[in-house]
């Protein structure tokens, strides 16, 4: 449950240095990182003591545990890859040492040629905990923030605008109510062409989303509504913002299916093309 090859559509593979975490607001109830906890929380097991049951069902304690194996194992992977940082918890999380995340920032630093993903509910830490050398970011990071209904939003995306990044983008997943993107928090993209090496972007601005709905069965799953992701995409296209949608979830149906990754008919699976 360290590092693994994941299912996560935008990623190449998930990278947990960190275990363990809290939940902060609604997007975090039916958190499958507390499910997968627990299947590994008995004695002896990763996440023993980092979960708990609350009347019948797993929920984080907010006890932190750090794993120096994991820590090191990018620089042990062969090729170039997406890494999707700290999916069964949160780099900044209150409870994580800092100094074991400068390590991570120094292992990331060292593997250039992997691009990592580093998504937060939580933004309004990140400015303390980047590196010295951070300037205008590291040339393969990217910084996300979670964002599940307009009330997240609002109070999310300008803690993120705040932080220099090369790639700012947004996980609308599980999205639990409308969101606006304001054309404010909306950067232009410019594709990569002939006299360019990949494509660039507004310096202070979102340059991705990633929209889903719950996944999980579809009497536990809270349903997500079609005009939602609708209006995600439609304001992702009118600002020329790549637009990822990942599943409509596990107890809305769309295109006589449950959960599927078609929005009207069709697949969104937009990435940022950024020069490394």
């Amino acid at each position: 449950m360290a590092s693994t090859v994941t299912s996560i559509e935008w990623c190449d593979v998930t990278w947990n240095p960190v275990r363990g975490c809290t939940r902060v607001s609604p997007g975090c109830f039916n958190c499958y990182a507390e499910k997968t906890a627990n299947r590994f929380g008995g004695p002896g097991k990763p996440y023993e003591g980092l979960v708990k049951k609350v009347n019948g069902h797993p929920q984080w304690t907010g006890n932190i545990t750090v794993s120096d194996k994991a820590l090191k194992e990018p620089l042990t992977w062969k090729g170039s890859k997406k890494v999707f940082v700290n999916s069964m918890s949160d780099l900044f999380h209150p409870n994580v040492p800092a100094d074991f995340i400068e390590e991570i920032w120094k292992v990331i630093k060292a593997t250039p040629h992997h691009t990592y993903q580093i998504l937060t509910k939580r933004p309004e830490r990140i400015k303390n905990n980047l590196p010295l050398d951070w300037g205008s970011g590291y040339p393969n990071v990217w910084l996300g923030v979670s964002v599940e209904n307009q009330e997240y939003a609002d109070k999310r995306i300008p803690l993120l605008l705040q932080i220099p990044a090369k790639v700012r983008f947004l996980s609308c997943e599980p999205l639990l109510g409308w969101v606006n993107i304001r054309n404010e928090w909306f950067g232009r993209y410019t594709p990569p062409g002939p006299f360019s090496f990949g494509g660039r972007y507004d310096e202070m601005y979102l340059h991705w989303v990633i929209a889903g709905g719950e996944s999980g069965s579809k009497d536990k799953a809270r349903p997500a509504q079609l005009l939602w992701f609708r209006t995600l995409r439609e304001e992702c296209q009118s600002a020329g913002v790549p637009f990822f949608f990942k599943q409509m979830g596990g107890s809305s149906k769309i295109n006589g299916h449950w959960g599927g990754n078609l929005l009207d008919g069709k697949e969104y699976t937009e990435m940022p093309e950024v020069a490394q």
